[in-house]
């Protein structure tokens, strides 16, 4: 039985759905009669009219090294975050640095650019203050608790409930405006800047004429285009080559006055991380000159064309000039392979429904290794791949090596002479294998509670510790040929 006040909710969000369906249905038109551009072609990503990466101070020109982190909301951003963090505190013999600094680009996909976004940022903020001491990822996230880690498991997703109370929203379609510029205000930072400044795509790609040094690792948030389902990356020459001039930020209308690097770089973490139906698509407003009738450009999740933001970073790689080429996959998919289900009638309308947004995805991973493999071998990229499935040798290898330290340490009692040291070896046996019974319990719970946290803009602070572990963990099983990856 529903209470009366119930009964009016129900009503309230049976009314609300029907008036979001007339609206989708009021706003249909039959693109064949009025598009006059009948072929377009997006551009190569080749990075021009920007200074090259490779002349940040310090870098190693002979080594372009690109990381592409997947899709996966909190989890894969911080996931992310643990692989950032393994890296930085790797160092790289011979040559002063770490592993984290030798990274040349990132390209990501949906909750992945969180995790380089707020590195980014962080980097950029420790640069603009031209403080004398080396810049940390671990004390940046550390030091400031409402800023950090907090904000990478900040729950975004009551954007899509704020939106229905919000004076400034008008329903779904504005929605994602406001998780726009929750993102720019917390995980980009300019929350934190005592002039309130965004972190733009000007602060992190410098234009060749520009008399400013290339500070930080290129950064391209991929998307997708919703008419035709091409992939978009938030480059200069791609905002350049698309025409876009105006845009929404921080809720309100901006004109790009023909620069692309003035767009703010949450506009593109935003439209890379718009799942469709449950976040509205980014718009922008454009000035196309053979398709005059229509102005606007619509982007949703990177996801539906690449979800690990393999694609752009094996184009970036292409086009750089250095003789080594190295490409990290960080990919938080957690997603089972196997085909069985444990369910013995079929799936509803319902299930189907929401099943077909992600099937692609699925289908896609089952042979992404073996693709990226071929394409990186045609070009003469070497590629790492960096996921859950890496942690269990970790795990497995641990407790390898506590057994046989266990077994050595029975063989010394077994041989000790004096009853004292039999004592004191009993005493370190019955602690060692504590240990050990500690390593297996949590072996068996890490892996597992890694992988099944869901892929949503909300976690807890337990699953965040989990997967900032785990990623650390997984650059520990992969340090030495990492490292040696990447000798200068």
């Amino acid at each position: 039985m529903i209470l009366p006040s119930m009964r009016n909710l129900h009503r309230l969000i049976v009314s609300s759905a029907c008036l979001l369906l007339l609206t989708g249905c009021a706003s249909y038109r039959n693109k064949n009669l009025d598009h006059r551009l009948q072929v377009f072609e997006s551009p190569e990503l080749r990075l021009k009219g920007v200074k090259n990466v490779q002349s940040r101070e310090g870098q190693n020109p002979d080594i372009a090294l690109a990381l592409a982190i997947s899709g996966g909301g909190h989890r894969a951003a911080n996931f992310a975050t643990g692989i950032l963090l393994g890296m930085e505190s790797t160092p790289l013999p011979g040559s002063g640095r770490d592993m984290l600094q030798e990274v040349d680009y990132f390209s990501t996909v949906s909750g992945g650019g969180f995790a380089s976004g707020a590195y980014l940022a962080a980097l950029h903020d420790h640069i603009k203050s031209n403080s004398s001491e080396d810049f940390s990822l671990r004390e940046a996230l550390l030091a400031n608790k409402e800023r950090g880690l907090y904000n990478l498991r900040r729950d975004y997703q009551t954007s899509m409930l704020v939106q229905w109370i919000h004076p400034s929203c008008f329903g779904y379609r504005d929605a994602g405006n406001l998780m726009e510029r929750r993102f720019d205000h917390y995980l980009l930072g300019s929350k934190y800047r005592s002039d309130g400044s965004s972190l733009l795509l000007g602060d992190i790609f410098k234009r060749a004429s520009s008399p400013d040094p290339v500070r930080l690792p290129y950064w391209i948030a991929n998307a997708t285009v919703y008419e035709n389902g091409a992939r978009f990356m938030f480059a200069p020459e791609f905002i350049a080559h698309y025409r876009i001039d105006r845009y929404t930020h921080k809720m309100r209308y901006h004109n790009l006055k023909g620069d692309p690097l003035s767009l703010p770089a949450a506009v593109g973490m935003k439209a890379s991380a718009s799942f469709p139906v449950l976040f509205p698509a980014t718009t922008f407003t454009c000035t196309p000159e053979e398709d005059k009738l229509n102005p606007y450009l619509h982007l949703i999740d990177g996801g539906m064309t690449d979800n690990t933001g393999v694609k752009t970073a094996l184009e970036l790689l292409r086009n750089d000039a250095a003789p080594r080429k190295i490409l990290l996959v960080i990919d938080a998919y957690a997603k089972n392979a196997h085909p069985y289900s444990s369910y013995r009638t079929s799936p509803d309308g319902a299930g189907v429904a929401f099943r077909i947004m992600k099937i692609g995805l699925d289908a896609e991973h089952l042979r992404l290794r073996k693709e990226v493999s071929r394409q990186a071998s045609e070009n003469s990229i070497e590629v790492r791949f960096l996921g859950f499935d890496q942690l269990k040798p970790v795990l497995q290898e641990s407790i390898s090596d506590l057994k046989t330290e266990i077994a050595a340490m029975r063989k010394e009692r077994t041989e000790a002479l004096s009853r004292r040291l039999r004592r004191e070896m009993d005493w370190a046996l019955r602690k060692k294998r504590l240990e050990l019974e500690t390593v297996e319990s949590e072996s068996e719970n890490l892996y597992e509670d890694a992988r099944n946290v869901a892929t949503t803009l909300s976690i807890t602070k337990a699953e965040q510790s989990v997967l900032l572990k785990t990623g650390q963990a997984v650059i520990n099983r992969n340090k030495s040929d990492l490292t040696d990856l990447l000798k200068p």
